[in-house]
Order: structure tokens, then sequence, then C-alpha cells
């Protein structure tokens, strides 16, 4: 989990998740208010896990006899589902930067 750059508190889990997955800009400290903003690159590495792990799976799950057992709305749901653990996991790969101001 990242802190904040000015006087070193850990941002807590909740508040960051929350902060990301509602796309808000940016995330201030609760002990100094400083505004930081999440990197470009924890962004698209945390939207690629997301997407990308679930769709492997799915892909990999989809073979003509799978198709045929699961069917497709077992297999759909298995893909929210794990986008909905990989989206919690994400959350330590989540980096950032103080706003200048």
């Amino acid at each position: 989990m990242d802190s904040c750059k000015k006087c070193i508190q850990k941002f807590s889990y909740w508040q960051v998740y929350k902060n990301y997955w509602q796309a808000k800009q940016q995330i201030e400290c609760s002990n100094c208010t400083l505004p930081h903003a999440f990197t470009i690159r924890s962004r698209a590495l945390s939207i690629a896990l997301v997407i990308v792990v679930p769709s492997i799976l799915q892909a990999a799950l989809q073979t003509e006899k799978s198709a045929a057992v699961f069917g497709f709305w077992t297999l759909l749901l298995l893909y929210i589902v794990i986008s909905l653990i990989m989206s919690f996991l994400t959350n330590p790969l989540l980096k950032v930067k103080p706003i200048k101001q």
C-alpha cells in the first residue's frame, strides 16, 4: 500500500479502492490533506489485470466440450467473479504521486 509523500501516513485499503474504482482523479491524505493522483502506470497495470487475466481464464475454459458443459451464462458469471477478485488484488499495485499546488 502506498503512503503520503509529505507525512508518510499509509492510505487505507478501502480509501484507495473506493477512490480508484469510482474514477476519482485524486486521493487526499487523511492526516495532512495533501492531494495525490494515481500514476498512469499503476492505472494501466490495474485495468489490464482486471481485464486480461479473466479473459485468459475464460478463453482457456471456452473449448467445445466446456462450452457445452458450462454454458454461456456460467462462463460470463465466472468472468465477472474473477474480475471482481482481481480488482481487490490490484490495490497494492496502485501508486500515487503528490499534486503540486
